[in-house]
């Protein structure tokens, strides 16, 4: 409790915080090494933390904290981003102190083309020389204008890296949300971008989220690894530091390494996005409990998603609303509570119905659907389907390089239980919608998942040699 400040503050800290701490301490005293000792087992290790040493001066706990705070913000990109939007408009108020403009020159000698806020700190240093330029200041306009002709080509060149990057983003996330078109064609340039190390890291942080949305659109994750490891080298140093990239970058990270199966780095990296809350928190939430219920930890993601319901409630985002619900569907059916899923899924889709026909429809449906199937209520599977069209909009919604047909499946079991369909015209479904489906190791998985699903309906059918196969 005397320590409780401190304890918080430190056991919230990122292992990629404490790393770059790390390699610019100097400290000899024995008693602040130890509690940075703490501090390193207790990031590592956040579900069973020490307590700190009460036998330690309460000051060099004070002092240390001071002293971690005060190095981190001084390389926290987002800090430097909001003193430069006060600049901007201190200039354009005509309220610029001495010390400001001392600033201001102080940061001309260090702000060069590779720093991340490089456009912006040259965009309003250029409002600064003509807010100089009109009160005949000629003395500091001259070191400006020479920072500004220096790095005009390296801002010109930024400006249209991050025009084009606009541009790639329209077909990236067209494919991403719709399926239709292509996207891969942008991947040369987006790489190339990322691993120029000769420009800004905004820029390059730009060309990283879009390389990671072209794989997901085309379900190559295995591409994603080295990526991430080079980004891993430099998240450490003060290179793209801040608390929110930092999250972002473990939530991305986390679903990479979902997609590749590699559960134990996946829950680590999903838990590491989610322990300080942001604007992001309930997007960064939704992932970690899809994380949870792959390693059946059920109950443990349902406990976190009751919990930030209250949240949800206040989120502006139908796209963070739906994916939330979608998933608390899911955890229900895990834990066995398939009215509760049910009337939770009936409820949103009576509030939300063309909302969830605009953005991610298919991940609602999926498990709604399968709150359905696990209590035998067949014939409403079966007019849902029919009222919306779901299978027919499936193929097209989900496109060639993600098709796994989930609908198709359920709406074939609802119809083979209440015999409207045969067992040989049910498994001519499930044979020759296989065949559609594209051959990748992520895909084959899912349909994999699907099968095993499908199984637990009709095991003695599944069984059987010609849909055995398919696995």
């Amino acid at each position: 409790m005397q320590l409780n400040k401190f304890s918080t503050f430190a056991n919230l800290l990122y292992p990629h915080e404490l790393a770059y701490i790390d390699s610019i301490q100097k400290f000899e005293n024995q008693e602040v090494l130890k509690i940075l000792e703490f501090i390193r087992y207790n990031v590592s290790h956040p579900s069973s933390t020490k307590d700190f040493p009460l036998n330690i001066d309460k000051r060099r706990y004070s002092n240390l904290m001071k002293w971690v705070k005060g190095k981190l913000n001084s390389v926290d990109v987002d800090v430097f981003f909001e003193w430069i939007m006060e600049m901007e408009m201190k200039i354009n108020m005509d309220n610029l102190l001495p010390g400001d403009e001392k600033n201001l020159l102080k940061f001309s000698k260090t702000i060069t083309p590779s720093s991340f806020n490089f456009i912006r700190f040259y965009e309003m240093l250029n409002s600064y020389r003509d807010f100089l330029l009109i009160r005949t200041r000629i003395f500091y306009y001259k070191s400006v204008q020479e920072y500004l002709q220096k790095y005009e080509s390296a801002h010109l060149e930024a400006i249209e890296l991050n025009r084009k990057m606009n541009i790639s983003a329209v077909d990236i996330i067209n494919q991403h949300t719709t399926s239709l078109g292509d996207s891969i064609q942008w991947e040369e340039f987006l790489l190339h971008t990322f691993q120029n190390k000769a420009i800004d890291g905004f820029t390059r942080y730009k060309a990283f989220i879009r390389i990671t949305y072209i794989h997901y659109n085309y379900r190559q994750f295995g591409k994603l690894r080295g990526i991430y490891e080079e980004l891993d080298k430099e998240i450490q140093t003060s290179k793209f530091y801040s608390k929110r990239i930092l999250a972002n970058y473990y939530s991305n990270r986390a679903m990479m390494h979902s997609m590749l199966r590699e559960m134990d780095l996946a829950e680590k990296y999903a838990y590491l996005s989610v322990r300080q809350k942001n604007s992001d928190f309930l997007f960064y939430l939704i992932k970690l409990c899809n994380i949870l219920i792959i390693n059946n930890k059920n109950t443990e993601a349902l406990n976190l998603m009751q919990e930030s319901i209250p949240l949800l409630k206040r989120t502006n985002s139908m796209y963070t609303r739906i994916g939330f619900v979608s998933v608390y569907l899911r955890v229900l059916n895990k834990c066995y509570k398939h009215s509760c899923a049910e009337s939770y899924g009936e409820t949103f889709l009576g509030a939300y119905r063309k909302d969830i026909f605009k953005v991610r429809w298919h991940i609602f449906f999926c498990p709604y659907f399968m709150s359905l199937l696990k209590q035998e209520k067949y014939i409403q599977v079966i007019q849902l389907e029919k009222r919306y069209n779901l299978a027919f909009k499936e193929k097209e919604y989900l496109g060639k390089a993600r098709y796994v047909p989930t609908i198709l499946w359920y709406q074939s079991l609802a119809k083979y239980m209440e015999g409207i369909i045969s067992e040989a015209q049910f498994k001519d479904i499930i044979i020759q919608s296989s065949k559609e489906v594209p051959n990748n190791k992520y895909i084959n998985m899912k349909l994999k998942e699907l099968h095993s699903e499908l199984n637990g309906f009709l095991p003695d059918l599944f069984s059987k040699s010609e849909l055995k196969e398919l696995i």
